[in-house]
């Protein structure tokens, strides 16, 4: 297993251009088992989460096993065919949205942009 990541960026407690519906929660103790079958956008809302990564299956080209924690505003890519193991940090509730990259990939580019971040960063908004 890779040592644990801490994803450190800009971020913004704003959802905007986040529908409702698109906003998932957990309360503190749960946790989600999550799929990628294309690539995926995990965008932290709220809260804090802890996401563990599984190794990929042979040939996926996502992100290497282990574990990364994220604050709100943050989002992390997911390559297609990954599993991920996802909970809130701590006694708060997590808010996050899972959602297509290619849906959201636009929108966080030109945000990160006009906020003036370089495009490496991860962060933006999880909207169509």
């Amino acid at each position: 297993m890779k040592p644990i990541n801490v994803l450190n960026s800009p971020s913004s407690s704003s959802p905007a251009g986040v529908a409702a519906q698109d906003i998932q929660t957990l309360a503190a103790g749960q946790a989600r088992s999550l799929h990628a079958r294309t690539p995926m956008a995990l965008r932290v809302m709220r809260g804090r989460a802890w996401v563990t990564i599984e190794a990929e299956p042979e040939g996926a080209g996502g992100q290497a096993a282990g574990d990364v924690f994220l604050h709100a505003g943050q989002t992390f890519w997911v390559g297609a065919r990954q599993h991920l193991v996802l909970e809130p940090l701590g006694q708060g509730a997590l808010q996050f949205c899972w959602r297509a990259a290619g849906a959201v990939r636009h929108d966080v580019a030109e945000n990160d942009a006009r906020a003036g971040w370089p495009a490496a960063q991860a962060s933006g908004t999880c909207g169509a």
